[in-house]
């Protein structure tokens, strides 16, 4: 039961008008800010990374017109890009952690476009590449560290008052209203609550026309108190039960120049990814998404590929001086070292688990005397089986 009286909660009208003149400003100011920072960033780097490359392998500073043109071409096409997904919205910059997958998303979208751009232009042979690993990974880190200073200062400016991502108006019952400001803390992340308005309680067992009278004279008060205080969003702090209520509210409000929310339920909390999904004309609450979508997994599969390959290069040396120990070590008059595979099985007990390979490096006697007995990986359960060599050399 609602125990506030029916009343609506607003600052000055002269208050009013300087804060929205204030908040447009703030938010245009800042995400420009944002934008310029960028393309000052990209440029910088692109610039700074070929100059000091080239003075440190080639003793001279090279093209430095042309480290600046590719600069300002990847930071157009990161600027573009961010714009057109809304990456620049204040709201955005109240949280640093979504920022990680994006930035670095929208980078690598940005450094293929550029090499795309160079090879259709046939102008990839003419720069280092590795300069452009150098920029590429440096640019990287540096708009991360860029993303998270703003995300710094928008909370910073959101304590004190001076930015604010949205300003909006509560309508509901005064116990659902406190709990909504209780659990979230709106102005942690940069909302401001203009005004509100609590329904008019009602005693159980009201007649429904008289809780209609209510409603209606309600939601009057409400929708003055709102086209003085021109909010950005009204949200309506409710049960999700109370359809009649909800319906009633909206049909109303709509006539409002302003955005239209339904308070989070209790149980939404659980879910960091909660987003509202249509298909065709069914429309269903989406709580979780795909561990990794199938863009993410190219990207993955990639990575994986290039680390494993560059991992691969870099122990070949120790995989030499490997195979010297070991036919040094090895009694054999004729000995071979060969790296042999192991098909095992996970530890975990999950039905996802799926055999792997793993690669062993051992003179022919070791391995002789190991098809003799019991492997003492299937000693311990697991699923194994010692295949043929994929490599073997030769060392008599």
């Amino acid at each position: 039961m609602n125990v506030h009286q029916t009343y609506s909660l607003t600052s000055p009208i002269d208050a009013n008008r300087f804060l929205r003149r204030w908040t447009s400003l703030s938010r245009v100011v800042f995400c420009s800010t944002i934008l310029l920072v960028d393309i000052a960033v990209i440029a910088s780097m692109s610039w700074l990374t070929g100059a000091s490359y080239h003075f440190v392998v080639y003793r001279e500073l090279g093209n430095v017109v042309s480290y600046v043109e590719v600069g300002l071409l990847s930071a157009m096409i990161f600027a573009i890009a961010n714009l057109f997904r809304g990456e620049y919205r204040l709201p955005n910059f109240f949280s640093f952690k979504p920022h990680l997958r994006r930035c670095i998303q929208l980078w690598n979208m940005t450094f293929i476009c550029l090499l795309g751009v160079g090879f259709l232009a046939q102008i990839t042979v003419v720069y280092s590449r590795g300069w452009l690993i150098i920029y590429y990974g440096s640019t990287a880190c540096l708009l991360l560290v860029v993303r998270y200073l703003f995300v710094r200062i928008a909370l910073l400016g959101s304590r004190v008052g001076i930015l604010s991502a949205q300003r909006i108006f509560l309508f509901g019952t005064g116990r659902d209203i406190d709990d909504f400001v209780t659990r979230y803390q709106p102005k942690a992340f940069g909302v401001s609550i203009v005004g509100c308005h609590f329904l008019t309680p009602t005693a159980p067992g009201t007649p429904p026309h008289v809780q209609r009278q209510w409603l209606a004279k309600d939601l009057g008060h409400a929708m003055a108190s709102a086209r003085l205080l021109e909010p950005d969003a009204i949200f309506l702090v409710m049960p999700w039960s109370a359809t009649e209520l909800i319906n009633t509210s909206a049909e109303a409000l709509l006539k409002l120049p302003a955005e239209i929310h339904l308070g989070a339920e209790h149980i939404l909390d659980r879910f960091e990814n909660v987003a509202l999904s249509r298909l065709g004309s069914m429309v269903s609450l989406q709580l979780t998404r795909m561990p990794l979508s199938r863009l993410e997994l190219l990207f993955k599969r990639a990575f994986d590929l290039v680390l494993a390959s560059l991992a691969l290069l870099l122990c070949t040396p120790v995989l030499v001086v490997a195979a010297l120990l070991i036919k040094l070590d090895s009694t054999d008059r004729y000995s071979f070292c060969s790296i042999a595979t192991d098909s095992i099985r996970s530890r975990s007990a999950s039905s996802n688990s799926e055999p792997c390979e793993l690669l062993r490096m051992e003179p022919w006697s070791a391995r002789r005397r190991r098809t003799t007995r019991a492997s003492p990986i299937s000693a311990h359960g697991y699923a194994a089986g010692a295949s043929t060599s994929c490599l073997s050399c030769s060392m008599s």
